[in-house]
This record gives C-alpha cells, structure tokens and sequence, in this order.
C-alpha cells in the first residue's frame, strides 16, 4: 500500500490507492478510496482524471467487464458483488454471494459470465445479467488468483 500522486496538467490530487481496476484495452484505470468510497478514474490515453464515482461500499476488489461497461466491485465487509455502469456512474445492481468474494474474474468472450473465488475455497459462477449466482463448486483449497480463458470454456484458480 502505498500513495498514489498523479502528475498531470488536469488536477493534481493525492488519494491512497489500495485497490485498482484497468479495462482489457489498458485505456482507463481505476483507483479506489477505501476511505470515502470512490472510484477515481484516470482516462491513461488522454493523460487526465476523469469524473469519480461514489459507490455504496468500501471497495476492496474492482474488476471491468470484458466490454468496459461495467465495474464489479466487492467488498470485505458485504457478502454480495455490486454492478456499476461505468459511463452513468449509476448502481445497476448486485449479485447476492454467501460470503464476500475473495478474487472475481470476467470472462472475456463478452457472456455476462464473472467468476469468484470465496474465502472457504468455493468458485462460483454469476450470471451478470440476472444478477445471480448459477453454481459453485467447494474445492476445499486456500484458492488465490483466477483466470478465465478467452473463449470463457475454462477457469484458473491458483492454490495457496
């Protein structure tokens, strides 16, 4: 953990990043402010800060959709993984999980499908569309890192 100061013609700020997101195309990236739950968003193209969002928790894992529409973001305080519209900066909605997840990865073949690993060693499957958990699998291991393929057919998850 360590503190991020941008320099930038834009705005010069100082925020503590802990957690970051960056899209698939490397354009955008995303800070989050545990302290005052935000997302700072810094456009890596243009060089320069762009609107923040607030969100409804205190993020500790961002993720972005396959599209760049979308932000995942997770907290360890709230059993569920809250869905954000990246351009509205609006709350669409969450995906009720029974413990906070640990690790979330979204598949990049475009299907609405996200993965998650849980603290007990479960992985499980949402449904970003239906906002909903489709199955899950309790492997019985300190599971720590996840990847899905490009075509979304298969699922990496490291074990401690």
């Amino acid at each position: 953990m360590g503190r991020f100061t941008p320099h930038t013609t834009a705005r010069r700020s100082e925020l503590r990043a802990e957690t970051m997101a960056v899209d698939l195309l490397g354009n955008t990236v995303l800070l989050a402010d545990k302290e005052v739950h935000e997302v700072r968003v810094f456009d890596a193209v243009r060089l320069e800060w762009g609107k923040s969002m607030v969100v409804d928790r205190e993020p500790s894992l961002l993720v972005v959709d396959s599209e760049g529409r979308r932000l995942l973001v997770a907290s360890q305080q709230l059993p569920d993984l809250a869905i954000y519209d990246l351009n509205a900066r609006t709350l669409l909605g969450a995906v009720a999980l029974p413990r906070p997840p640990r690790e979330v990865a979204v598949s990049p073949a475009g299907d609405d499908v996200a993965w998650a690993i849980l603290p007990d060693g479960t992985l499980a499957k949402l449904d970003l569309a239906a906002r909903k958990l489709v199955l899950s699998f309790k492997l019985d291991r300190d599971l720590r890192g996840l990847a899905v393929y490009p075509d979304g057919n298969q699922v990496l998850a490291g074990d401690a």
